[in-house]
């Protein structure tokens, strides 16, 4: 279901049902009275109730009396409506009550005297507020009796002078009937005016929690106000002074409308509140402050036009934005504050006596299903909003999930790009590598010789360069989870002095690592990894000075390893990149740096699959700190050390072992062949899977060790290995190479469990390899 159709669903509801409530009420206030069964023990005519709908009325003792009919208001009469006045009454009964009787007064003066025969029943002092309220007066029944009896009620009003038809009867139907009014009286507003002033405080802090939402403020504003003063009407503030009371009622008039004309404007886009709202709500606190308190009542009259005209301006500017934006909805709400403005002039009518006594205040009515108007349409425009943030995160997720498929197979096609890319450098790689490596075994002359060394060079600047790609693809696809456990920095200082101490002699640079005793909890191969590529990195992109690298405490279980170079600095806005894949920065003086930029990515995906913080500090000009949170680990408990033998030169190989080569690139092929046959070996090449089986189909002699290519034409090496093994009477050692760097790749050829060299790669490492192999082959090592 769209927004729109649940928005306008929950408000044809909501409208719904508070006209049906609405109706209820009103049918309820305007039904026929009946009266019930009469009380027990009371004769049946006692039953009837009197309506007394005339009087005779004098405004003092010695003033003639006029006849007047009932209900009365002073206002349409008199011309005035406040006052003393005088009613008696005349009403038959055709016998003595037996049971306590009561007097029903819809309206008339709580400061009030009565007589009933000439004998005095009630007599109310004088109050703050002498307008008209509902009463309900008992009856003893000694003071009536059968035939002719008078009642006479003198009254004093501030306002709205007058009397309501008087009702006489039986107590018990003359409570019910006043219980009754009471309820729609005073209890229907008084809660619904609670129930305003609660939405109204609600729409407040909105405003103050979303500022922008002034419409919104503006009427939460007004309903609190007007929602004050409609409570007020229904009863004595107790414990307020009549000039405090009166001086509130006046200022709340002004301020409704004030409130109302700015929320007009504020509907309208582009139009807010006037800047004078908060000097014109402060005038009417001024005049009433400055005005005497006998004058405030006639101060309200003379005020009040003036509200009904700024009043009917609001609606102008309600309609005005209701037509610019469209809508049965904003029509409503213009509507509802219409009604709101003619409740105002009913009020303002019935304040000077101008209408029926027993009218009541519209407002207090009114307001309450105005706001609650307003506030559907706010929970309606809730919804809409909630809906469409919803269909809009909904599409955000798709548009997110979307981009990350893309990502994912441009990281695929990269990731398979680099893989073939690699693999295709490498094959020539490897050749070149290994005919190098012979041609430097060979005898030459020396300028040749020189020019060889170089070739050489390049060639293992070359195999660095691959080897680099091999750890970023190692970095993304695991072959294990990290082994973590206690390593001792300096170890690792140690291996890493090893590797890279000649690189900083060779450049004129100083490589100091501090000696240190600490212990961290750490994968000791991922870790100096990472520490290997971040003192390359610094000693590449240093001149002159050398580079730091050292340990320290990192709160109360951390260390902190650092690595300090003196370059040129990395600015800011560079230090995200710089940990990207192939992000280089400009090397000093202009020189071209010899690497992938691949170094400090692989140190922030191997710092992320252990799970080890690392960043960068850097001053331009001054030089950089790399550094890496580690868990500080206790020492590991030491084995015993036996004195180190001197390195045994490289043992040769048992006789002349047999080797089979499958490698279906032919010059690389020829040249590891020539390779092992100079090495003392028997070798018999194969171009692939295919020549293979035909050999095996015929063989009658096994090799003593098998190297073979991963990535054949017509295979892999995983078939051709566990081909030759499952036909050979003896266990064949075996030597995986292979010049691919793909994630799948790598996870397969660790689950073979047999020595995997990447190309390119020296022809020691391969000599070395199969000696190991031949060795434990003799001693019947498994392998």
């Amino acid at each position: 279901m769209t927004s729109i159709a649940r928005g306008r669903g929950a408000r044809t509801w909501a409208v719904a049902l508070v006209l049906a409530v609405l109706g209820v009420l009103w049918a309820w206030r305007h039904a026929p009275e009946t009266a019930p069964a009469p009380d027990a023990g009371a004769p049946a005519g006692d039953a009837a109730v009197q309506r007394l709908a005339t009087a005779a009325f004098r405004a003092r003792p010695d003033d003639p009396a006029r006849e007047v009919l009932l209900p009365d208001a002073w206002g349409t009469r008199l011309g005035h409506t406040s006052g003393h006045g005088e009613y008696l009454l005349q009403f038959e009964l055709p016998a003595a009550p037996q049971g306590l009787w009561a007097l029903r007064l819809a309206r008339v003066s709580p400061t009030r005297q009565l007589w009933i025969n000439g004998t005095p029943v009630q007599d109310e002092p004088a109050r703050n507020r002498r307008g008209p309220v509902p009463a309900l007066i008992d009856l003893p029944s000694q003071f009536l009796r059968a035939g002719s009896n008078e009642l006479r009620l003198e009254v004093d009003y501030n306002v709205r002078g007058g009397l309501s038809v008087v009702e006489l009867g039986p107590a018990g139907l003359m409570r019910q009937r006043h219980e009754m009014g009471l309820v729609w009286e005073r209890e229907v507003p008084r809660t619904a005016n609670m129930a305003t002033m609660v939405i109204a405080l609600t729409m407040l802090m909105v405003r103050w929690r979303r500022p922008r939402e002034v419409s919104l403020g503006l009427f939460g504003a007004l309903g609190l106000i007007g929602a004050l003063r409609n409570y007020s009407y229904f009863g004595d503030l107790p414990g307020a002074p009549a000039w405090i009371v009166e001086r509130a009622f006046f200022c709340a008039q002004p301020w409704t409308a004030l409130l109302l004309f700015a929320y007009a404007r504020s509907l309208t886009p582009g139009r807010g509140a006037p800047r004078w709202l908060g000097l014109a709500m402060a005038a009417p606190v001024l005049l009433a402050a400055a005005t005497p308190t006998s004058a405030v009542q006639a101060l309200r009259v003379v005020v009040y036009p003036f509200v009904i005209g700024l009043a009917l301006l609001a609606v102008r500017e309600i309609w005005r934005a209701a037509h610019l934006a469209g809508g049965r909805v904003h029509y409503v709400l213009a509507a509802s504050l219409l009604a709101c403005v003619a409740a105002g002039v009913h009020d303002y009518m019935f304040q000077n006596g101008w209408l029926p006594i027993t009218h009541t205040f519209a407002l207090a009515y009114v307001m309450p299903v105005a706001l609650s108007v307003n506030a559907l349409i706010l929970l309606d425009r809730m919804i809409a909003s909630m809906d469409e943030a919803e269909r809009l995160t909904h599409r955000l997720e798709q548009r997110v999930a979307e981009r990350t498929r893309e990502l994912e197979a441009a990281n695929a096609a990269k990731t398979r790009f680099l893989a073939a890319a690699s693999h295709d450098l490498r094959q020539p790689a490897a050749t070149l590598g290994l005919l190098l490596e012979m041609a430097r075994s060979t005898p030459m002359a020396p300028a040749l010789r020189a020019l060889v060394e170089r070739a050489h060079e390049a060639a293992s600047t070359l195999g660095a360069l691959l080897d680099r790609l091999l750890d970023l693809s190692r970095m993304d696809a695991p072959t294990r989870p990290p082994d973590r456990r206690p390593v001792a920095v300096q170890a690792l200082f140690d291996a890493v002095a090893g590797h890279e101490l000649a690189h900083a002699q060779a450049r004129g640079l100083t490589l100091r690592l501090r000696p240190t005793s600490a212990w961290v909890h750490s994968d000791p191969a991922l870790l100096e990894q990472i520490l290997r590529n971040l003192v390359s990195n610094a000693l590449r992109y240093t001149e002159r000075g050398g580079v730091l690298v050292g340990v320290r405490r990192s709160g109360a279980q951390g260390v902190r390893l650092e690595v300090w170079d003196r370059g040129q600095g990395i600015a800011p806005e560079h230090h995200g990149l710089i940990f990207e894949e192939f992000a280089q920065l400009p090397s000093p003086a202009g020189r071209r740096s010899k690497g992938l930029g691949l170094g400090l990515a692989i140190v922030d995906r191997a710092a992320r699959q252990l799970g080890h913080a690392r960043g960068v500090r850097s001053r331009l000009g001054r030089g950089s700190c790399f550094w890496v949170e580690l868990p500080r680990a206790e020492p590991a408990p030491r084995e015993e050390t036996r004195p180190a033998a001197a390195p045994a030169a490289p043992a040769p190989w048992p006789g002349e072992p047999t080797i089979w080569l499958v490698e279906d690139e032919a010059p690389l092929r020829e040249a590891l062949a020539e390779l092992l046959a100079r090495r003392g070996a028997r070798v018999r090449a194969f171009d692939g899977h295919a020549a293979l089986s035909a050999h095996l189909a015929e063989a009658q002699n096994w090799p003593d060790a098998l190297v073979c290519d991963d990535h054949l034409g017509d295979g892999d090496g995983a078939g051709c290995i566990a081909l030759v093994r499952a036909g050979a009477p003896l266990p064949v050692a075996a030597v995986l190479i292979t010049g691919s760097t793909a994630p799948q790749d790598l996870a397969r050829q660790a689950a073979l469990r047999v020595p995997v060299l990447h190309k390119p790669f020296d022809g020691a490492r391969l000599v070395d390899a199969l000696a190991g192999l031949l060795a434990a082959d003799r001693l019947n090592v498994p392998v």
